[in-house]
């Protein structure tokens, strides 16, 4: 008999150091905890165990935030990418770990790493320093690649920062309440709307509307308890810190103490939550007018902040100490603190700190908390807000003195001087720029007229233009004329370079020369004598220079576009939209960039306030209610609609989405009128057309009456639908699919053939394709890749589309439960047949690991791709 106890494996000495160290965080040990999970690290790591080490790792990660210790943050985030992504790092810590551990520490870990890896980064070096608006697309690419989107709102929080650092008030508010208006889908992390809601406030309290900022702050604190908040001791201080900060800068009567905390971590615990706690007494000894207290707390503060590098936290707390130090009439300490804080803010980018620094070494009297916006009279009243003329881009007025009207610097008048040009100079581009306005560009001799005026513009020497909005539109000229003297491309060069050499410092001369390289090193004969780096090396002067102009920053972004740098130009073309809230191709592009990386709410915000703010483009109009139509809003539909056709004279298309929205309201005969009109505008009939009219006519009961429809759009061959892309094609036909089944059975028919277009197309949806009807049992996920050969036939294949004429075969991913691997092969091959008269190949099929009891079948049909993945890009918005 042994009398000895039974000793613990090492699997329970770790599972209980993590209970261990995770009891602490719930008390705001931090310090604590993260010691505990360093020494699981090293344990786990000694006994072969990967989930331990992950788990290690991504709590010293996370915890490491609650004292600042951000280079631990981005260290441990990289080393758990690398766990969670490289297997070789994996097995190095347990050699038979199985890839599905791995797959699962990467679904639960790899977003976070990514949004702690950005945020360390944007903590230290500035939020809107170079490389931090890729951070967002990147890290919601990580997301959809893991199908784990409820961690989109973590780079939703991210987002507020950069756009905060950015000084874009609206689009960081606009984040704030895509996480505050939310009411389900939490990450890990739990619900954060508590914070968002504060960050909300914190914008509203800097731009000057302290009853706004209130009622965010009290939503806040009304928050921090909710029952998804991960970390309540947390959310209540940092809450009500906040709530009391505002209460103090707008003369409201402060909240008493939290009732539901007893006692405060020691510093060394939470560093993070003392800030917070250190940064409201200071404000209370400025508000009493104690301010050697107040400025020995901010100084403290300010030491440490910077000992820890935590840039952006630093900003604040010197901005406050800037305060207290004019307050006591020491405005020379001020101003020196005031010139380190605006070499680094200008480093980092930070326009809003700098815009702060700028309204409180301007003020006579400054707020404690360093508002950039002039505060309302303090009232107690909730209409207190209202009572101020306040507009949040009241500082943000178009800087450049013409909007730009083309991507390129085909718009002549873009970047005329702001001032009258008095030089000889000037008035010579200025008569060039006018005759090339006037010129007649249907005309057989418009080539050989504007070579003639380029041949004009070339006579022009550097010595006559000393003004450097001069040389500016000089150079602009002859990007205008570029199409005519394309023979001539390394003269145009230096040309262009020799008007530009007495102004490197101006930033509009640079950056038209800048656009222009970008245009001229695309062709054969410049391409290796202008390079990409030199093109960027003129725009990034140009954004750093002044004067700080909406269309420079505009240019830079295209140059960031073509070269593939998508989070470079997102920050160019936030820039630009920020300085020009009327810009549209700013807006336009912007757009893009959120629709290109899901984030399509952001770009229908973007477009939205383009129209607010004033533009007069029709086509942001139109962009807005495509966007709308996607988000299934069709009410705003209508309302853009409406904008667009009072800029511009209704046509075809702005007619056609009518129609959209009038059919997803269940206005059948409006929608068919609207179909009418835009069959009239066209003066002919189409597709399109055709699709909603029968789809509105059958939910009207009317079936003879959509019965030609119905046939025409049966008998079409998709690839003729070149104005169409999939998704519009997925759309009209689901339409019509819905309608048949859902108010008619005698039209059962129609249905299953529109049915097998869909599927044969590969356009189905996958709640259509879903029909299994059979007994459920214990099945897994499997990813069948099956290819299907194609001959003759396929050129004239009616459901082939119009991009795929020439590929030789194509591939398609199909999605199938079964109970092995051999069943889900045979499935996707019966189903592949139906879509193709050749025999399929089965090349693989993947167990995805995931294991249901349901009802064996095909569940869903990825998109189909020709063999080196070279098929045509789908556009969003339905339209080509």
């Amino acid at each position: 008999m042994n009398d000895h106890p039974e000793q613990p494996s090492v699997q329970e000495e770790l599972d209980a150091l993590q209970r261990q160290a995770g009891e602490l965080i719930t008390q705001g040990k931090f310090a604590s905890s993260t010691k505990l999970y360093g020494e699981l690290r090293r344990r786990a790591k000694d006994g072969g165990s990967y989930y331990h080490y992950v788990i290690g790792t991504f709590f010293e990660m996370s915890q490491a935030n609650s004292f600042m210790n951000y280079e631990k943050v981005r260290d441990r985030a990289i080393e758990l990418i690398a766990l969670t992504e490289d297997e070789e790092r994996a097995r190095a810590i347990e050699p038979s770990v199985e890839l599905a551990l791995i797959d699962h520490m990467r679904y639960s870990t790899a977003p976070c790493a990514y949004e702690n890896l950005a945020d360390a980064t944007g903590a230290t070096l500035g939020y809107n320093s170079d490389g931090m608006h890729s951070c967002i697309a990147d890290g919601l690419q990580v997301c959809r690649q893991i199908g784990k989107m409820s961690c989109v709102d973590c780079f939703r929080e991210y987002s507020i920062e950069v756009y905060s650092a950015a000084d874009d008030f609206e689009l960081a508010l606009h984040n704030c309440f895509s996480v505050v208006d939310k009411t389900e889908g939490w990450a890990e992390r739990g619900d954060r709307r508590w914070l968002a809601a504060m960050k909300a406030s914190r914008l509203l309290m800097l731009a000057g509307r302290f009853s706004q900022a209130l009622e965010m702050a009290d939503r806040s604190v009304a928050l921090h308890n909710a029952e998804g908040v991960s970390i309540k001791l947390c959310s209540a201080v940092e809450s009500w810190c906040h709530r009391n900060t505002v209460a103090l800068a707008g003369g409201f009567e402060e909240l008493p103490e939290i009732p539901e905390v007893t006692s405060y971590p020691p510093r060394e615990e939470d560093g993070s939550v003392n800030h917070h706690l250190r940064m409201l007494q200071a404000l209370r000894a400025t508000v009493a007018g104690q301010l050697d207290e107040a400025a020995s707390l901010l100084i403290a503060e300010d030491q440490l902040t910077q000992r820890c590098q935590a840039l952006s936290l630093w900003f604040d707390v010197r901005l406050r100490l800037i305060v207290v130090r004019l307050l006591q009439g020491k405005r020379r300490q001020a101003e020196a603190l005031a010139s380190e804080l605006d070499a680094k803010a200008q480093e980092a980018s930070d326009w809003l700190t700098l815009r702060r620094l700028n309204a409180v070494m301007d003020s006579s009297s400054p707020s404690p908390v360093a508002p950039w916006g002039q505060p309302a009279v303090v009232s107690d009243s909730p209409d207190a807000a209202s009572e101020q003329s306040f507009s949040p881009t009241e500082n943000a007025k178009p800087a450049d003195s013409v909007t730009a009207s083309s991507d390129t610097d085909d718009a002549a008048a873009e970047d005329a001087s702001a001032e009258p040009v008095a030089s000889e100079a000037g008035k010579l581009l200025t008569e060039l720029q006018e005759r090339f306005l006037g010129l007649d560009f249907s005309s057989e001799t418009v080539d050989d007229e504007v070579r003639s005026l380029a041949m004009e513009l070339f006579d022009l020497q550097p010595a006559q233009t000393t003004d450097p909005d001069d040389a500016s539109l000089a150079i602009h000229l002859i990007g205008v004329f570029l199409p005519s003297v394309t023979d001539r491309l390394p003269e145009v060069w230096v040309w262009a370079n020799s008007h530009a050499t007495s102004h490197q410092e101006h930033s509009t001369t640079l950056s038209v020369l800048g656009g222009l390289a970008d245009r001229i090193r695309r062709t054969e004969e410049m391409s290796e004598r202008i390079t990409a780096s030199r093109a960027e090396q003129l725009h990034r002067k140009a954004i750093s220079l002044p004067p700080d102009r909406a269309n420079n920053w505009y240019r830079a972004g295209l140059h960031f576009l073509v070269e593939e740098n998508e989070g470079e130009a997102e920050r160019c073309f936030a820039r630009a939209f920020r300085l020009d809230r009327t810009h549209s191709n700013a807006a336009s592009r912007l757009a893009d960039i959120y629709n290109n990386s899901d984030r399509n709410r952001d770009a229908l915000m973007v477009l939205d306030l383009c129209l607010r703010e004033g533009t007069e483009d029709s086509e942001i109009a139109m962009k807005a209610a495509v966007a709308a139509m996607n988000l299934g809003q069709p009410d705003a539909m209508l309302t853009y609609l409406d904008r667009c056709e009072q800029m511009t004279e209704p046509s075809p298309w702005t007619r056609y989405y009518r129609a959209v929205a009038l059919y997803d309201l269940d206005r059948w005969e409006e929608c068919c009128e609207c179909v009418a009109s835009a069959v009239d505008l066209q003066e002919a009939d189409s597709f399109a057309f055709q699709a909603l009219r029968a789809a509105a006519r059958i939910r009207q009961n009317r079936a003879d009456d959509a019965s030609a429809d119905l046939q025409a759009v049966l008998a079409t061959p998709l690839y003729e639908q070149t104005d169409l892309a999939p998704k519009g094609i997925r759309t009209l036909l689901g339409r019509i699919y819905s309608a048949c089944q859902e108010t008619n059975p005698e039209l059962s028919d129609a249905a299953e053939q529109i049915w097998l277009r869909l599927l044969r197309s590969g356009l189905i949806d996958n709640h259509l394709i879903d029909r299994r009807t059979g007994d459920a049992c214990s099945v897994r996920l499997f990813h069948c890749l099956v290819e299907q050969p194609v001959d003759d036939r396929w050129k004239t294949d009616p459901d082939r589309l119009f991009f795929q004429e020439e590929w030789p075969l194509y591939l398609a991913v199909w999605g199938v439960l079964a109970a092995d691997a051999d069943e889900a092969g045979r499935i996707a091959l019966e189903w592949q047949r139906r879509c193709a008269p050749l025999e399929p190949v089965l090349i693989d099929v993947a167990d995805a690991e995931q294991e249901f009891e349901d009802a064996p079948g095909v569940v869903f049909l990825g998109e189909r791709f020709p063999p080196e993945n070279n098929a045509d890009e789908e556009s969003e918005d339905g339209v080509r």
